[in-house]
């Protein structure tokens, strides 16, 4: 198996930065949050809207929903005195099931872009993040600059991300895109 080189375009924090950044907003919201019962009985579910596919934000383990949203989640649903049901949606459609009412929130490392903004209304971001390209550690020269990468490769990502969006602003004649769709475990 190749190794992996991350090269960052966009985005200049490190996983181990975001993560710090996130146990921070957790243990600055106090400590109520999480030790705090409070009867939830008779309240309505909140039914957070997920696609469990990106690992350490929202994943499965087994068949239990784990990751740092997840955890806000459960924190909002404690401080909001309702339990919490997770509903699982395929990534591209959880804004739709927020708009048809089919979910109460969404929770599912979803960035803030105009085009969203026209759609549903967001909260304060918990987190900031920008965009990174994975390739293999013997061929990161190839890949210094964003508009080089683009141009006459084919380029991996995850269907109606801001990932996708990048590309196709900023995409080169020749490039190809291949949309994935995440691989539910």
């Amino acid at each position: 198996m190749a190794s992996c080189h991350i090269k960052h375009i966009l985005m200049k924090p490190t996983l181990a930065r975001v993560l710090c950044a996130a146990t921070l907003v957790l243990a600055a919201a106090g400590a109520n949050l999480f030790s705090a019962e409070r009867d939830t009985a008779g309240a309505p579910a909140l039914r957070v809207g997920v696609a469990p596919v990106s690992p350490p934000m929202v994943f499965k383990d087994g068949k239990n929903i784990v990751g740092v949203e997840p955890d806000f989640a459960r924190a909002l649903g404690r401080e909001l005195g309702r339990p919490v049901n997770f509903v699982e949606v395929a990534w591209e459609d959880l804004i739709d099931a927020l708009v048809e009412k089919k979910i109460d929130i969404v929770m599912s490392s979803i960035s803030i872009t105009r085009a969203r903004q026209f759609r549903v209304l967001f909260s304060d971001p918990y987190l900031r993040i920008g965009q990174m390209a994975l390739v293999r550690a013997d061929e990161k020269f190839r890949y210094g600059l964003l508009e080089n990468s683009l141009a006459s490769r084919t380029i991996g990502l995850k269907k109606a991300t801001t990932g996708d969006l990048l590309v196709q602003h900023r995409r080169r004649q020749g490039a190809q895109k291949r949309r994935h769709r995440p691989v539910h475990r």
